[in-house]
């Protein structure tokens, strides 16, 4: 007989193989027949505020403690977020819509 049209199928006709482990949806969506190497297509959703405002912050950061970790370079930067005034959110915000 021939061998059934995806991995989740047994080699009896097409029928599902009661012992194989059941798979997850993302699994299953990934196994489906013709889905293999297909990618998501569509616009990507912008970066939030703070990530804009990191983005223009940390390479400043950086040259100042070039020896700080990435730990200590989020703390720091989401403390200067915090400090900032709401002006300044807002030009950031708006950059992020």
């Amino acid at each position: 007989m021939a061998k059934g049209c995806c991995n989740r199928c047994s080699k009896k006709g097409g029928k599902l193989n009661p012992l194989r482990k059941a798979k997850s949806r993302r699994q299953q969506a990934r196994s489906r027949c013709g889905a293999r190497g297909r990618r998501r297509s569509g616009r990507r959703r912008p970066l939030p505020a703070f990530f804009l405002f990191m983005k223009d912050k940390r390479p400043a950061l950086q040259c100042e403690h070039p020896d700080w970790t990435v730990i200590q370079m989020a703390k720091s930067l989401g403390s200067m977020w915090h400090q900032q005034p709401q002006a300044d959110k807002e030009r950031y915000k708006k950059k992020a819509a």
